[in-house]
């Protein structure tokens, strides 16, 4: 039978234990939340063994705080006060608790205005504090950081594959091959714009001083009309370019000036070989006048 602190036949204060700290883990590809804990009364005895309404909330403090998601569950069963849940799997895990900074667990009886106390702070599994380091940032939603990404997707440790951005923000992997675009047409660009781009060295806002660096600058390529190599950020300030889409205007100009250099070569040509039979006509001519010179 379920119980709500409210149908229980003695209010008694109770206090809330977790003998193991919170992990995160994956079911069927739903992340959730695994919690085991032990429900004791004030007196340091175990609640009676029944199956109760609970609701779970995630606090951003201790006491306090603000409660940034919640479940309430109608089978929670304890034995010896010992119970134990996954929470997520029914309503969703809390995509609005990036977990950036401590989150503290509340859990109360369904009905019951008083939360069981103390909350305990929820705790990484030892492999995951790799993932947070020192300045790492890695939130289960929102933007992550981190100092040093190595990546290498290539089969068997082989040649790696380029990663670039999708359309939707995604990290994607970078293919060429037709299959995968659809409405494929030719690119109508002045291609020698890219010519007008002008190298930089600069350091970056609060590094190295004296770490210098080379590349071009994202709102002088805007300026330039050079917008499809230019992504912006969600404000529409250009914020970096896609240099690895440069080639895509370079091959262009690449053909061009080989063609003109082809041109120019086919005119040297022609040019040399009507030099050399102008110089023929000449040494003809010459040797014309020196027999005339020779009959006086």
């Amino acid at each position: 039978m379920q119980k709500s602190l409210y149908t229980m036949k003695s209010r008694i204060l109770f206090l809330l234990f977790c003998c193991f700290g919170p992990t995160v883990l994956f079911s069927q590809n739903i992340p959730a939340l695994s919690i085991q804990g032990v429900l004791k009364k004030i007196d340091g005895s175990a609640v009676p063994d029944d199956v109760y309404n609970v609701r779970f909330s995630l606090y951003t403090a201790e006491v306090g705080g603000t409660e940034v998601w919640f479940e309430e569950l109608n089978d929670v069963e304890t034995t010896g006060g010992v119970y134990s849940v996954v929470l997520g799997i029914r309503s969703g895990f809390p995509l609005n608790a990036p977990f950036d900074v401590p989150y503290y667990l509340g859990v109360k009886f369904v009905g019951s205005g008083q939360e069981l106390l103390p909350r305990p702070r929820l705790t990484a599994a030892p492999y995951a504090v790799s993932m947070t380091g020192a300045t790492n940032k890695v939130p289960s939603s929102g933007a992550a950081r981190l100092d040093r990404l190595f990546l290498n997707l290539g089969p068997n440790g082989g040649n790696g594959v380029t990663l670039q951005w999708g359309s939707g923000g995604e990290v994607v992997q970078a293919t060429s091959s037709a299959r995968y675009k659809e409405n494929i047409t030719s690119l109508e660009e002045n291609f020698e714009v890219l010519l007008q781009a002008e190298p930089k060295k600069y350091t970056r806002k609060g590094g190295n001083p004296t770490a210098w660096e080379v590349g071009f600058i994202a709102e002088e390529f805007e300026a330039l009309g050079l917008t499809p190599l230019v992504f912006y950020d969600e404000q529409g300030r250009p914020n970096g370019l896609y240099y690895e889409k440069m080639v895509t205007y370079i091959v262009p100009i690449l053909r061009d000036k080989s063609e003109q250099i082809k041109t120019q070569a086919d005119r040297i040509k022609a040019l040399e070989a009507e030099n050399a039979e102008m110089k023929k006509m000449y040494m003809s001519l010459r040797a014309d006048v020196d027999a005339l010179k020779g009959l006086k």
